[in-house]
């Protein structure tokens, strides 16, 4: 799709940003259980930039705080259209700012949420974005410990929405 620019921290990233950079890859090192501090700079450049496309923060370790700092982000930015979260250790409240960010964007076509720590309680809030958010056509939700209530409940709110096409 585009040409990956690999950064290896958050300064490098909005180096990229800046620079009009379309596909990020950010590679982090961190130790078990740490989680990355995401600075206010890179959400303020992220929420206003729009050459980004593909912003990947695959295990970046941001956890729930970053995840809120990533929504702020999203509920202004009108170019990213491929997130990927993996491995990022967020749990409900991070989903919850996620999902209120995602009901105002319209540009964000494809979310990685899988490998984290979502939960029946994050189900909740997904269910959000199934019922607002018609520019989303892939949604990973695999390995985020959502159970059967949360599963049902996602199964539901995806009846009434007509953009997904592939959600795992």
């Amino acid at each position: 799709m585009y040409g990956e620019t690999a950064v290896y921290s958050f300064d490098e990233a909005i180096a990229a940003l800046n620079q009009g950079a379309e596909n990020i890859r950010v590679h982090f090192w961190h130790r078990y259980g740490e989680c990355a501090n995401v600075p206010d700079e890179f959400v303020r450049v992220l929420a206003y930039n729009q050459t980004c496309k593909v912003l990947d923060l695959h295990q970046a370790h941001v956890g729930d705080l970053g995840a809120t700092g990533i929504g702020s982000a999203l509920y202004q930015n009108t170019s990213l259209q491929k997130l990927n979260l993996y491995g990022n250790k967020i749990g409900a409240s991070g989903v919850e700012r996620l999902t209120l960010a995602l009901t105002h964007n319209k540009t964000l076509r494809e979310l990685s949420l899988s490998d984290n720590v979502i939960g029946d309680e994050g189900a909740k809030h997904i269910v959000s974005i199934l019922r607002n958010n018609h520019s989303l056509t892939e949604l990973n939700l695999e390995l985020t410990g959502i159970g059967q209530q949360g599963g049902i409940a996602i199964e539901k709110a995806l009846k009434q929405n007509a953009s997904l096409i592939n959600v795992k």
